[in-house]
């Protein structure tokens, strides 16, 4: 089973009005950590519950390696998840 956890994430919108994440916060250790998005692998429109919602296969840099994370940003409500 999915484990969705909301997420401070920073972001920028293109020209377009297309969003796209750059640093995502963690917590770690009971330690909050910021991550920059290195890259941005696959960008999915959907709706979820009648909501619209856009989905990010994202990698960071966490230990020295490159590790993939899963963010959802839902649109109505402007509120970031990470899903595990």
């Amino acid at each position: 089973m999915q484990e969705i956890i909301p997420v401070d994430v920073n972001a920028v919108f293109n020209t377009l009005g297309e969003i796209q994440p750059r640093y995502v916060r963690l917590e770690f250790d009971h330690e909050l950590i910021t991550y920059k998005i290195e890259q941005i692998i696959t960008i999915d429109k959907t709706r979820i519950a009648g909501f619209h919602c856009v989905l990010f296969r994202c990698k960071i840099n966490r230990s020295g390696g490159l590790t993939e994370i899963h963010l959802r940003y839902t649109s109505e409500s402007n509120i970031w998840h990470i899903i595990q």
